[in-house]
C-alpha cells in the first residue's frame, strides 16, 4: 500500500503540473489569439543579455550532457593510446578541434591540426579525429579515406551517427544537437524580421558547435588523470612566443 499510495501521490503531483502549465501557457497567449492558433515560442529578450547567456548555456549544457560515457571513454583510450593524433573539421567545428589539438599539445601528446605546415604523414599507429556534425562534407570523407589507406585508425564526433563519415570510422562520438542541415526552426513560427523563429537562441549549428568545446574539455579533463599530468606541466608547454 506504500507504494501504491506514493505513486497515487505523485499522479496528483504530475497532474498538478500539467494544469499550472496550462495556466502559465494560456496568460502568454497573445490577447486575440485563437485557441487553434499555434503559440509563438518564448524569446530571449534582444536587451536581455543575461537570459540570452543563461538560455545558450543551458542549451549548451543539455546537449554536451547528452553524451554517452561509454563513448567518451572510449575516445579518450583512443587518443591515450596512439603514436600520434591528426585532428580535421571545417568552419567552426574545425575552430573546437584545433582548440582541442593545443590542449592534446599541453598534455604532451603528438597532436597536429591537418593541414599545418608542420603535419607531419599519418600512418599506422596513428589516430585521424574528424567533426561531421551533419554526418558528412567531401573533405572529411576525402581525408578519412586517405588515413585509413595509410593504416591509420579514425574517429568522427558527429550529430548525425548514420551519416557517411561516422559510417566510415572506426569511432564514432556522438552529440545530440541541431547542425546547420537541421535548418533554424518552423517556418510557420516566423519573428519580427520575417525570418523562422528557431527552437532556442542559438542558430544554426551552434549549439552543436559549443557541446563540442564542453565535451572536448571533459576528453581533456579525463586524459589529464589517465596520463597523471598536472596542470602545472601544462602551463609549462604553453607557448611564451606571444
Amino acid at each position: 500500500r506504500g507504494t501504491g499510495g506514493a505513486a497515487g501521490i505523485m499522479r496528483v503531483v504530475a497532474l498538478l503540473a500539467l494544469a499550472a502549465a496550462w495556466v502559465h501557457a494560456q496568460a502568454l497567449r497573445p490577447a486575440g489569439a485563437s485557441r487553434g492558433a499555434r503559440p509563438r515560442p518564448l524569446a530571449a529578450s534582444p536587451g536581455d543579455f543575461g537570459q540570452i547567456i543563461s538560455a545558450a548555456a543551458s542549451e549548451l549544457s543539455s546537449s554536451a550532457a547528452s553524451v554517452s560515457d561509454a563513448s567518451l571513454s572510449s575516445l579518450v583510450s583512443l587518443l591515450a593510446e596512439s603514436r600520434r593524433i591528426f585532428t580535421y573539421g571545417v568552419g567552426r567545428e574545425g575552430l573546437m578541434l584545433r582548440a582541442l589539438t593545443m590542449r592534446l599539445a599541453h598534455l604532451g601528446l603528438s597532436a597536429h591540426p591537418v593541414g599545418d605546415m608542420t603535419t607531419p604523414a599519418i600512418g599506422r599507429d596513428d589516430v585521424l579525429l574528424v567533426s561531421a556534425g551533419p554526418g558528412s562534407f567531401s573533405t572529411v570523407e576525402a581525408l578519412v579515406g586517405v588515413a585509413k589507406a595509410a593504416g591509420a585508425r579514425t574517429a568522427c564526433v558527429t550529430a548525425a551517427a548514420d551519416g557517411a563519415v561516422p559510417a566510415m570510422c572506426d569511432s564514432v562520438l556522438l552529440i545530440p544537437a541541431r547542425t546547420m542541415n537541421d535548418g533554424d526552426g518552423d517556418p510557420q513560427r516566423l519573428g519580427d524580421d520575417g525570418c523562422a523563429t528557431p527552437p532556442g537562441v542559438l542558430p544554426m549549428g551552434s549549439v552543436f558547435e559549443g557541446a563540442q568545446f564542453l565535451v572536448f574539455e571533459a576528453v581533456v579533463y579525463a586524459l589529464r588523470h589517465r596520463l597523471g599530468v598536472s596542470t602545472a606541466a601544462m602551463r609549462e608547454r604553453h607557448t611564451n612566443l606571444e
